[in-house]
């Protein structure tokens, strides 16, 4: 397991944040946003769907980036 400092040092959001998080620590992301960061180091996140939860683990949240698309080479890859 990973010591809760080191998990807040790694995974840290800021409010506004596109995030995906595990509700209630379950085992399925659903994307949401960051809408404050917690004294104690946990999140309050607001899902897309318009659910809330006062208090998420960093554990329990990953970052998006954005949205944006994955970039694509411009011309295709040389056939050996």
């Amino acid at each position: 397991s990973v010591a809760p400092d080191l998990v807040r040092e790694l995974a840290s959001f800021s409010a506004g944040d596109k995030i995906e998080a595990r509700h209630g620590g379950g085992r399925r992301w659903f994307p949401g946003k960051v809408g404050a960061v917690n004294d104690d180091g946990t999140y309050a996140v607001t899902y897309d769907d318009g659910d809330k939860e006062p208090a998420v683990k960093a554990e329990f949240i990953r970052g998006l980036a954005g949205g944006e698309q994955p970039k694509q080479p411009s011309r295709p890859a040389p056939r050996g």
